[in-house]
């Protein structure tokens, strides 16, 4: 899971979220319409099960993402995963200088 996903999984933990279609710059038809490579991040929970989306038919349009069981079941991975980041982000950032040169 990209550092998106992970945002999702953590966010969804705790409830529902929602899309904002109306936000400038945004594709009224939601971030997974049309699913470009950009966006695969938001696709990818969703095609494995662990989001599930609900487009309600209003104006604007709106969507709600929920964790299915299984995206619930991953919290406390991810959770850890955090912690191990945070722990470990200096050593990560001083690895990475040379690459991005």
């Amino acid at each position: 899971m990209d550092r998106h996903g992970e945002g999702v999984a953590r966010r969804g933990a705790r409830g529902v979220l929602r899309e904002d279609h109306r936000a400038p710059g945004r594709d009224p038809r939601g971030l997974t319409a049309t699913a470009p490579a950009r966006y695969a991040w938001a696709v990818a929970p969703r095609r494995n099960g662990l989001v599930e989306r609900t487009v309600h038919p209003v104006v604007p349009p709106r969507a709600e993402y929920t964790l299915t069981e299984p995206g619930r079941g991953l919290r406390a991975t991810v959770d850890l995963m955090c912690e191990w980041t945070r722990h470990h982000i200096e050593h990560i950032e001083s690895a990475r200088r040379p690459f991005d040169a």
